[in-house]
């Protein structure tokens, strides 16, 4: 972990100083309103969204719009990915309940991360890992980005499985967990689950 945070660190701090160097003058990449300033005022890009306050919108969704009309975009948005992973998976934020989340709070004495699953997590019959986060919120894998589910290995003779939640998903999974009434439900009586 200290040396994907070590890894990420380095990453951020490249993709500021490019921003800044690109700018010709300082730049916080992490502040919304200097962003704001360096796109929509600085480069001309058209305002599509503003914030509640009144600001021209710097969200993802709005910034992707842009990504192949300006150089500064795809940085900006590879260093919020990098800022993100860092801050929320690796590190963990300031406040207790995001260092609770952080991948290295969940770790055991022994260097294990151990997961509950639970069979019945939800009204749909989902499988939900817990305990202290669910391996299915784990970030993929962005550009440039080591990859975060990479860290998390199962035991000698275990196997992760990743699923679509879709009907065929859902009996393989039942077999596996041993859910008959599941299994049965879905092939006997055709139910949807």
């Amino acid at each position: 972990f200290e040396a994907l945070s070590v890894q990420l660190g380095d990453a951020i701090t490249q993709l500021d100083t490019q921003i800044a160097e690109m700018a010709g003058h300082p730049v916080n990449a992490a502040s919304p309103d200097q962003i704001a300033r360096l796109l929509f005022d600085e480069q001309g890009l058209p305002i599509l969204e503003r914030t509640d306050t009144g600001k021209p919108s710097t969200k993802e969704e709005v910034l992707k719009q842009f990504e192949d009309a300006n150089e500064y975009v795809p940085l900006i948005l590879h260093r919020r990915a990098f800022a993100k992973v860092k801050g929320t998976w690796i590190d963990g934020t300031k406040s207790e309940k995001g260092q609770k989340k952080a991948l290295r709070a969940a770790l055991d004495d022994d260097g294990y991360a151990r997961m509950n699953t639970l069979v019945h997590g939800t009204e749909t019959f989902r499988f939900v890992t817990t305990k202290p986060f669910g391996v299915h919120t784990f970030p993929k894998t962005v550009k440039g980005m080591p990859s975060i589910r990479g860290l998390v290995i199962p035991d000698d003779g275990y196997r992760f499985i990743e699923a679509d939640y879709v009907q065929q998903e859902y009996v393989i999974q039942a077999i596996l967990a041993g859910q008959w009434d599941m299994v049965e439900a879905c092939l006997d009586r055709g139910e949807d689950v």
